[in-house]
């Protein structure tokens, strides 16, 4: 039922953002990253997995600037998906965030460090 039209909302969403520009557009939707972020407290095990997934393919998108994908909502919404206790979506979570930290400390951004050694303080625990 309702679970079924969810996940497959969710999956659309996954696969329409491989484009740059439904990447934009869903980043500046009122509330795009808002409902993304809430996957990763919902009771269903398959939505905080594509949840997780849809965030893992906004932050490693080449359509955003750096500075967008690593804001601070960005990097605590990744935090939010690693410490949900669910495998699927905290790997998810977790790639993006080395992801954009190795691009982040390539183009000379060290303040994110900090926030990734947060990031594998809390993963640590999780595993």
């Amino acid at each position: 039922g309702l679970l079924k039209i969810r996940m497959e909302s969710w999956q659309s969403i996954l696969e329409m953002l491989v484009s740059p520009v439904v990447v934009q557009r869903f980043v500046e939707m009122p509330n795009g990253m808002t409902s993304v972020i809430a996957c990763a407290s919902d009771r269903h095990v398959k939505i905080r997995s594509v949840g997780a997934q849809v965030l893992k393919r906004i932050v490693l998108s080449k359509a955003l600037p750096l500075a967008q994908r690593c804001a601070p909502h960005m990097i605590e919404a990744l935090r939010s998906f690693v410490e949900c206790g669910d495998d699927l979506a905290s790997a998810a979570a977790g790639k993006a965030f080395l992801g954009i930290a190795q691009v982040s400390i390539s183009q000379g951004h060290l303040w994110l460090s900090h926030s990734l050694l947060l990031l594998a303080h809390a993963t640590a625990v999780v595993a």
